[in-house]
């Protein structure tokens, strides 16, 4: 949903090739084979299931602090251009690390993010 609202290529993994989907800042081209979604047929979609009041830009945002994927929050916001929210959410997570004892700490480095997020 985040890629969808940040006008970002929609993209999933081949049936045929199992794993999980890349953090949202990697793109499309970093991946031997995806397989692309067009966003007028997945807005439709949307429209059919009557999603539309759950396909949100608030509701992607809960959905990614609730799976406490705090570096793409911070990444979506900046792509919708609230940077009051992303200056926010990266600092609140910045000092969480920081209280962090040691070894919680030494397992979030791999989830820092791209370079403007940290």
């Amino acid at each position: 949903m985040a890629v969808y609202f940040s006008n970002q290529p929609v993209f999933v993994m081949p049936p045929h090739h199992i794993d999980t989907l890349p953090s949202l800042h990697c793109k499309a081209g970093c991946f031997p084979r995806v397989v692309f979604l067009r966003q007028c047929r997945l807005s439709r979609a949307v429209r059919e299931q009557q999603l539309s009041s759950t396909w949100s830009v608030k509701y992607t945002v809960e959905l990614l602090l609730l799976s406490r994927l705090v570096p793409e929050a911070v990444w979506f916001a900046s792509c919708l251009g609230d940077w009051k929210s992303s200056v926010v959410l990266g600092l609140a997570f910045s000092l969480h690390c920081q209280n962090l004892p040691e070894p919680s700490s030494l397992f979030l480095l791999d989830l820092a993010g791209p370079y403007f997020v940290q």
